[in-house]
């Protein structure tokens, strides 16, 4: 009975070190790598009927920025997100392939030049049940696996709560994130975010520099702060122009 017992708790640790990617896979081992800097290649939209409009808007909305961090933090990584934030400022629909015949049953962004060190995410919704969603990040060197972590929740913001139990410094990372504003601010840590190579946009004057400053500055609030800041300008602006 005793052996019969230490084999089943033998095949359960095994099982659950494979279905977190931890299987011989240490902090040990990730300090030994010659090269540590890691891209974001690969991004999957799975859901059925979905528009590239939809996907994209799915895309700019994902917290790539917040999920990349906290992965780099655990393997004292960098992780190089600039091509994808390219994809996201120039709004560039082409760059989305759609998957499917008679219906769209995925929409992907893939970087242009993966390289031998790759992050890939592979995002599912239930086509007929909204709070059904799955993640899979993987964490590739050349042909090689180096990590998978496969995530189940009911909303988005529930990944990194799913993320303890696979990434012990994640929790860590996430206050570190939201205390220091990381979302709204760059250079951030271990995140390339810029690869120099946006499109050069004249800068615009006056009225116009104004309200894209405005526009821009807006997309950073919730309802509530976006209340506070509508009285706020109107009643400055008021004092100033009278």
């Amino acid at each position: 009975m005793k052996n019969r017992i230490l084999k089943i708790s033998a095949f359960i640790l095994i099982t659950l070190s494979l279905l977190s990617g931890c299987l011989f896979n240490t902090k040990e081992d990730w300090d030994k790598l010659p090269d540590r800097k890691f891209c974001l290649s690969e991004f999957h939209f799975v859901l059925l009927a979905q528009s590239k409009e939809e996907a994209f808007e799915f895309f700019r909305k994902f917290p790539v920025k917040k999920l990349m961090f906290i992965l780099a933090k655990e393997y004292n990584i960098k992780v190089d997100i600039s091509e994808f934030n390219n994809f996201i400022i120039t709004k560039n629909l082409s760059e989305i392939e759609a998957k499917g015949l008679l219906r769209t049953v995925e929409n992907s962004w893939k970087k242009s030049s993966a390289g031998n060190n790759k992050i890939t995410l592979i995002f599912e919704q239930d086509y007929l049940d909204e709070s059904t969603k799955k993640l899979k990040i993987g964490v590739y060197r050349g042909n090689s696996t180096l990590k998978i972590i496969q995530l189940e929740m009911n909303k988005i913001d529930s990944i990194f709560k799913q993320l303890n139990i696979y990434l012990p410094s994640s929790k860590e990372s996430l206050v570190e994130y939201e205390e220091k504003n990381y979302d709204k601010i760059s250079p951030i840590p271990l995140i390339i975010e810029s690869n120099n190579s946006f499109p050069v946009v004249e800068e615009p004057d006056g009225p116009v520099k104004i309200k894209t400053m405005i526009d821009n500055y807006v997309k950073t609030l919730d309802k509530k702060e976006r209340d506070n800041f509508k009285h706020d300008i109107i009643d400055y602006i008021y004092q100033k122009c009278n």
